[in-house]
């Protein structure tokens, strides 16, 4: 007991020292080798962890050199704590966008778990210049289990909060914007004959089987260029059809594309148009890894 109490201090010792010469201590003779091996493995864990410190100081110093660098700054918490309820992963149960096209309110779990924490870092505009806009002004309304907020969508990827600053200009996670053009109003600029594929491409949502969503840009451009470059052919609608095995549905400004795949067929829907095509084999495969990739 007095040994094990004595190996404790001298672990106690190492540690408020900063273990900088943990290879220097050595054990007494009379220590049994149970506790030499107990010290080994304690001093083993403790090593590792003061790598991981050391690691993890060294990249947080070079961010904070990049971040003064260019003049951007994590969002400050502490100065603008009515921004907290966004900070930490917030679980959303609310987003709700108001436009010119009217009010949308998104309160679906699997949709709402599709965005999640959404600042990257927080830019700082000057005065009488405010950044250019490239979406349709939309007003977001955020509601965590924390409490609610107001937004407006600048940029794809930039919000601004006007009732907590409105010379603060937060560089955020572009899927606020996917929602928002998913379920909104196209804005006036954009032509309205757009092509199927076109509109597929550009969606803001991507519903896959079983009620998965995704608002990844990335994502959504792969299924859809992925079904455009099949070797695929234009057919009558089958009369016996077998089971689905990918279903797809993009969301583009209020529109809703279908896609369902089948083995050998695949059926397309733009409104009230329809189109059946012949695929070959392993196309379903194909269409699957795509939606699973990465």
């Amino acid at each position: 007991m007095k040994k094990r109490l004595l190996f404790v201090i001298m672990l106690i010792g190492l540690l408020v020292s900063g273990c900088t010469k943990i290879d220097e201590v050595t054990t007494m003779e009379e220590t049994s080798s149970p506790m030499e091996v107990e010290f080994a493995q304690l001093r083993a864990q403790l090593e590792s962890v003061q790598a991981e410190l050391r690691a993890s100081n060294e990249r947080n110093d070079i961010l904070n050199k990049v971040l003064d660098t260019i003049g951007l700054a994590a969002p400050d918490f502490e100065k603008y704590p009515e921004l907290a309820i966004l900070s930490n992963n917030p679980v959303f149960e609310r987003i709700e966008f108001k436009g010119e096209g009217g009010t949308v309110s998104i309160t679906d779990p699997k949709i709402l778990s599709s965005v999640s924490y959404p600042f990257y870092i927080q830019e700082i505009a000057g005065l009488g210049s405010p950044p250019m806009g490239d979406v349709e002004p939309v007003e977001l309304y955020l509601t965590t289990d924390q409490g609610s907020l107001k937004a407006q969508i600048l940029k794809r990827d930039m919000m601004r909060f006007d009732e907590i600053d409105p010379y603060l200009y937060y560089l955020v996670d572009q899927r606020f914007y996917q929602l928002a053009k998913a379920f909104m109003n196209p804005p006036s600029y954009l032509s309205a004959d757009q092509s199927t594929i076109m509109k597929m491409i550009d969606s803001g949502l991507l519903k896959s089987n079983q009620d998965q969503y995704t608002t990844g840009a990335e994502r959504i451009f792969a299924m859809a260029k992925a079904f455009h470059n099949l070797d695929k052919t234009i057919i009558a609608k089958p009369v016996h059809l077998m089971t689905v095995d990918l279903s797809l549905t993009f969301f583009y400004y209020r529109e809703e594309i279908q896609l369902n795949i089948y083995e050998n067929q695949a059926q397309l829907i733009d409104g009230k148009n329809e189109t059946w095509y012949e695929l070959q084999e392993g196309d379903s495969e194909w269409m699957s890894r795509v939606l699973t990739a990465g």
